[in-house]
């Protein structure tokens, strides 16, 4: 890694939009709020503007929305809207010019346009449900001129069910997509309106690709199907046609799409992920259909999840694609040049059906940047540290003797064995030789593993002396706990390492990303990060209060923990009865913080002769 900026942890830091130019990127953080360019080569900030106005110039009252877009006419300016303000800026750091916007409740900006000529707000008057649409100059911000249609979406649906692409406002309402075209000169002020009927309700609108004459458009209704649509602008007019690409599109499939410079059209490629493996294709659009489709695919190193984004890239000839997986990996992969397979040299055109070998360039780790909970391990005792215990487990003096020497002499022989490996075997397993060396507890016990859980659900066991990772596991059905605005997932010994002749275990819990109920606990070495068949995976269809650890060690010597639901019923895991699980000597109890009372509620535990447990309050 070259370098990496870390931006304000507050709102500021928030990036809302990344524009790429040749040397730098100029990037837009704070909702609006501020600009700044790095260099690439070097990252070092080349300039930065802040903007101010008089109703949201501090922090605390900071805009929660904006919309960044680049003049596709003019390249070098980028206009920023704002709720009360709109601004425009020069990819070399300068501010063109800014003005503050009508502000009252009934009022919502919503949409940001850009012609040659003008800039154009989109604005939602809940009062007169009408979309008011107001052209300033892109020269000096002064307001040109103006006209409305009547909205039947309120803003909170305008946001989530509409995008926008060259001047098109495209918005879902349930089977019907809406087309309003947004007229760009002061020749025809009419804002026309058009209705696609599908055969299902609309889920997501996602604009693929957009130029000032094609746009490319996916739409995933609620069955799981995805069209692709192709808009394209008739020369010398306003008006767009439409028409559907005959492609057949995957349920989890991602998409990109870029220009071809080679033949001046586009090029499609969609994205799968299936387990450890990555499946390509690359098509390019023609007419209605897609043309001269190739398949590429890569064997991943590990499981990480589904594809959450997509960017393929064609430079110089050498095709990329950029991914964020599901576990927050960033990958960067190369697709095969041009159609040639590696292994027999032979063009993909005799062999349309058959995938092309890819290389994975770059892999990290960036869920590491996201750590909620964090415990430090013992590492094992050697085979020679045991042996040293045994030495002085004798009553006598010549059993002490006999087991002292006996000791030295099992010592001595695996230092010959491993020895006379090393010369055997050379260098063949000297990797998995230096790595159980490392896991062996030093003799201050200073070096221990780390289990580090982060918040898309993936753990890892990393080496204190050295850094390593030494193991880590990705849970596509993690989601963590949410505590006054904090992230948790708890994290427990369920048996030390004291216990050298079983391994040490450890149990993580979180509540499954698909119910709201559901929860689950999983234990692992945390040395191998090996799962324990003996303690399976246990899912409880409770929602849970809270879970803590039990003092009292049952089979095996693990621990227990104890879960407690909503319904103030305690349960156990592993399963074993409660008045094992619980010292019998002491009462037990528990303090649960209730935050619709705002109020620390105390109870004791009790349990019947039937082993049917619950708390009963005890003090408010």
């Amino acid at each position: 890694m070259r370098w990496r900026k870390v931006f304000e942890a507050n709102d500021y830091g928030k990036i809302d939009r990344i524009i790429w130019y040749d040397q730098e990127g100029v990037i837009v953080t704070g909702n609006g709020r501020r600009v700044r360019a790095l260099r690439y080569a070097d990252g070092l900030e080349v300039w930065q503007l802040a903007a101010t106005s008089g109703t949201n110039s501090n922090e605390e009252t900071i805009s929660k929305s904006c919309q960044v877009i680049k003049n596709r006419f003019d390249p070098g300016t980028i206009h920023i809207l704002n709720d009360d303000l709109l601004w425009s800026v020069s990819s070399y750091g300068e501010m063109l010019w800014s003005i503050e916007l009508p502000t009252k409740l009934t009022l919502k900006n919503l949409f940001l346009f850009s012609t040659s000529q003008y800039v154009i707000v989109a604005s939602l008057d809940s009062n007169s449900n009408k979309l008011q649409v107001i052209y300033y100059s892109k020269q000096n911000g002064a307001q040109a001129f103006s006209s409305s249609i009547p909205w039947s979406f309120n803003a909170k649906d305008s946001q989530s069910k509409c995008s926008t692409m060259n001047n098109i406002i495209l918005c879902a309402n349930n089977a019907e997509l809406s087309m309003i075209t947004i007229p760009t000169t002061t020749d025809d002020t009419n804002i026309n309106t058009r209705q696609i009927q599908f055969s299902n309700p609309i889920e997501q609108i996602r604009v693929l690709y957009e130029s000032s004459t094609r746009s490319i458009v996916s739409i995933k209704t609620d069955n799981g199907e995805t069209k692709v649509y192709q808009f394209n602008k008739k020369d010398s007019t306003n008006e767009w046609s439409h028409h559907e690409l005959n492609v057949q599109i995957k349920s989890n499939a991602f998409y990109s799409v870029v220009s071809d410079k080679t033949s001046g059209g586009q090029q499609i490629l969609e994205g799968s992920a299936s387990q450890q493996k990555l499946n390509f294709y690359l098509s390019t659009i023609s007419e209605q259909t897609l043309t001269n489709t190739r398949s590429y695919s890569i064997e991943l190193p590990e499981d990480m999840g589904d594809i959450e984004y997509l960017s393929y890239s064609n430079v110089k000839h050498t095709q990329f694609v950029t991914l964020r997986m599901q576990d927050a990996s960033l990958l960067v992969i190369k697709l095969a040049d041009n159609g040639v397979r590696k292994e027999n040299v032979v063009t993909a055109e005799f062999f349309p059906n058959q995938a092309d070998q890819s290389e994975l360039i770059l892999h990290r780790d960036e869920a590491l940047s996201s750590i909620i909970s964090v415990e430090a391990f013992d590492l094992s005792l050697s085979s020679g540290q045991m042996r040293i215990e045994d030495e002085f487990g004798g009553t006598g003096m010549f059993s002490m003797f006999v087991r002292r020497i006996s000791s030295q002499i099992s010592q001595l022989t695996s230092f010959v064995v491993r020895l006379m490996n090393m010369f055997t075997n050379a260098n063949a397993n000297r990797e998995y030789m230096d790595k159980q060396a490392a896991l062996v507890r030093d003799e201050f016990n200073l070096n221990k593993i780390l289990i580090v859980v982060t918040s898309v659900g993936k753990v890892f066991g990393i080496l204190t002396q050295s850094g390593g990772i030494l193991w880590k596991h990705h849970f596509t059905d993690f989601a963590p706990f949410e505590h006054f605005n904090t992230l948790q997932v708890p994290l427990f010994h369920i048996r030390s390492a004291a216990h050298y002749t079983h391994p040490p275990l450890a149990s993580i819990v979180y509540r499954d990303r698909n119910s709201l109920y559901e929860t689950h606990v999983r234990t692992f070495n945390p040395y191998t990060g090996d799962f324990e068949e003996s303690l399976s995976t246990s899912s409880l269809p409770h929602r849970i209060k809270r879970v803590f650890l039990s003092t009292q060690i049952v089979n095996d010597f693990c621990k227990v923990l104890l879960f407690v639901d909503a319904n103030n019923k305690i349960h156990t895991y592993p399963t074993v009865p409660l008045s094992r699980a619980l010292s019998t000597t002491t009462p037990t109890y528990i303090y649960l913080f209730d935050k619709a009372e705002q109020a620390f509620i105390g109870y004791y535990l009790t349990i019947n002769e039937n082993e049917q447990e619950s708390l009963k309050e005890n003090v408010r």
